[in-house]
C-alpha cells in the first residue's frame, strides 16, 4: 500500500489539484499534433485587429504551446458530469450527431461509442473509457482511431481531445475530415477501429505513456448530412495579385474554402490570408489555414451554414508572408488588399 497525504496538508491539495487539471496528450496523437502545429505554425497569421506582429517560427512554437494546452485541458470547474464536456467541447456536431451508446469491453477496459456526428466535410466521434479493474492509472485515453465507410469515401482523423474524469475514466473526442470531400450523403454502414488504449502513471519516474492493446472495432449505421459543392472561381485583383476561390464546400460543421495566388512574391514561409467569410447577413470566422506547397490554401470556418443558398463574399484583406535566415532579423511582408470574392450559390 502506499502511504497517502493528510487530507489538509499541502501535498494533498498539490495532488488534487493535478487530478482536476491534468490532461497529458497520448503519444501518437501528440506526434500528429506536432505536425499539424508545425504547419499551422508556418501559416500562423494574426487576427486582423491585431496591433502586433507574429513572431519568428522559432519562438510560435513556444508560444503555442499554452494553446495546445487549453484545447487539452478543460478545468473540473467547466464540468458538472462527463456529458457536459462532450456538450461543451463537441458544440453542434455533438448535439446533432446520433446516439449509439454502443459497449466493448477488453480486458477490463470499458470503451463506450456515445455519439456520432458526419457531414460533408467532418465527422465527430465521441468514446469514453472507463478502466473497470481500476489499475490506479492517472489517465487512460484514445491515442488511435480508424474510420472506415462502405461507400469508400476517405476520412482523415484531426484532431482530438481527452479530458479524465478520474484515473481510471476518461471522455474522448475526434474529428476526421473528410479527404478530399464532401463525403457522400445518405445512410450506410460505417466501422471505427480503435487499436491501443493509452494509460500513464503522472507520479511514476520517468512518466512515459503504455499503450495496450484492445483491437476494438464498432459498426453502426450513420446518416451522412449533406452540403453543397461548388467551384465559383471568383477573383479579385489588388496590385497585381489575384486570388482565386477555386471550391467551397459548405456543411453545417464548417465552411472549406480554397484559395488559389497568382502573382504573389517568394517568401520562406507559405502566403497565408487575412480573411472573413459572410453569408446570409452572418459572418464565419476563418479559425484554420493550411497549405498544400504550392500558391493556393485551404481554410476552414468555425462554424457552418444549413443552407448555403443565396450570396456569398470573401474578403481577404491581406495577405501575409516572411522571409527570415540564420543571424538575421525576420522580415515580415504584407500584402494589402482587398481583395473582395462575390459569388451565388443556388
Amino acid at each position: 500500500m502506499h502511504d497517502l497525504p493528510d487530507a489538509g496538508s499541502t501535498e494533498a491539495l498539490e495532488s488534487r489539484l493535478v487530478d482536476a487539471y491534468t490532461v497529458v496528450i497520448p503519444p501518437q496523437l501528440g506526434a500528429r499534433l506536432e505536425q499539424r502545429v508545425s504547419a499551422a505554425i508556418e501559416l500562423w497569421r494574426p487576427s486582423s485587429s491585431a496591433g502586433t506582429l507574429p513572431a519568428s517560427p522559432r519562438r510560435r512554437r513556444l508560444a503555442l504551446i499554452p494553446v495546445l494546452l487549453a484545447v487539452f485541458l478543460v478545468t473540473a470547474a467547466a464540468a458538472a458530469g462527463f456529458f457536459h464536456f462532450y456538450d461543451e467541447a463537441g458544440g453542434l456536431a455533438w448535439q446533432r450527431a446520433e446516439h449509439l451508446g454502443l459497449v466493448q469491453t477488453v480486458d477490463g477496459y470499458r470503451l463506450t461509442l456515445e455519439r456520432v456526428y458526419a457531414d460533408a466535410n467532418r465527422m465527430l466521434v465521441g468514446v469514453t473509457v472507463v478502466d473497470e479493474q481500476n489499475r490506479g492509472w492517472s489517465q487512460v485515453a484514445i491515442d488511435d482511431a480508424t474510420v472506415t465507410d462502405t461507400s469508400g469515401g476517405r476520412w482523415e482523423e484531426a484532431s482530438g481531445m481527452s479530458r479524465p474524469e478520474g484515473g481510471g475514466m476518461a471522455t474522448n473526442l475526434i474529428w476526421f475530415d473528410a479527404v478530399p470531400g464532401p463525403a457522400v450523403p445518405g445512410r450506410r454502414a460505417f466501422s471505427l477501429s480503435v487499436p491501443e488504449v493509452a494509460v500513464i502513471k503522472v507520479a511514476s519516474t520517468p512518466t512515459p505513456w503504455r499503450n495496450v492493446e484492445v483491437d476494438v472495432l464498432f459498426s453502426f449505421d450513420l446518416t451522412v448530412g449533406g452540403g453543397a459543392q461548388a467551384t465559383p472561381h471568383a477573383a479579385a485583383e489588388s496590385n497585381g495579385v489575384t486570388i482565386t476561390l477555386d471550391r467551397i464546400v459548405a456543411s453545417p460543421s464548417t465552411v472549406r474554402l480554397e484559395l488559389d495566388v497568382a502573382g504573389i512574391p517568394p517568401a520562406s514561409t507559405a502566403w497565408a490570408p487575412i480573411m472573413s467569410v459572410r453569408h446570409a447577413g452572418v459572418d464565419l470566422a476563418v479559425v484554420l489555414t493550411t497549405s498544400g506547397g504550392g500558391s493556393g490554401t485551404t481554410n476552414w470556418t468555425s462554424g457552418g451554414v444549413d443552407d448555403p443558398s443565396g450570396e456569398w463574399i470573401v474578403t481577404v484583406t491581406e495577405e501575409v508572408g516572411e522571409q527570415y535566415a540564420e543571424g538575421t532579423a525576420d522580415t515580415q511582408i504584407r500584402l494589402q488588399g482587398p481583395w473582395i470574392l462575390h459569388f451565388t450559390l443556388p
